[in-house]
């Protein structure tokens, strides 16, 4: 007797059960240049492979080895030395489908440096500009100082 979410083995029925997560990887930030672990742990009969992608790339999470077999259930991915933005995506499958989630891990901005500080004139306010280094101030419309 075999349906699509039971098999028989030994007389028993045995249910089969497609992916689903059971850990998801959450979004988190980091300081430029910091470590940080990205866990997903998935589950299912039979039990799903775990990998993880930054865009449409596979990334390692075997370390050196090339020939590490994809884990089975959990996965975690250790990034260290993060310089940059990134969404990373587990995706848990099996021969019952397969799922994915998105977790971002986002860099924190560097403290202010100089060039970056702008000053207004009356009333004084100063504030940090990351993405234009030559803007003006919003206040008055005034050039940098």
């Amino acid at each position: 007797m075999l349906c699509s979410r039971r098999v028989c083995c030994r007389g028993r029925a045995v249910r089969r059960v497609p992916p689903h997560f059971s850990i998801l990887p959450e979004s988190t930030e980091v300081v430029e240049g910091g470590s940080v672990n990205l866990t997903c742990v998935a589950v299912g009969s039979p039990m799903p492979y775990v990998r993880w992608r930054r865009g449409s790339a596979d990334v390692r999470t075997g370390g050196d080895d090339d020939d590490a077999p994809t884990p089975i259930g959990k996965n975690v991915l250790r990034l260290s030395d993060v310089r940059r933005t990134a969404t990373y995506t587990c995706v848990a499958s099996s021969e019952l489908g397969s799922i994915e989630h998105h977790a971002e891990v986002r860099v924190r901005g560097q403290r202010a440096h100089s060039e970056n500080l702008l000053l207004c004139p009356r009333p004084m306010r100063a504030f940090w500009d990351s993405a234009i280094r030559a803007s003006v101030c919003p206040i008055a419309q005034l050039p940098r100082l």
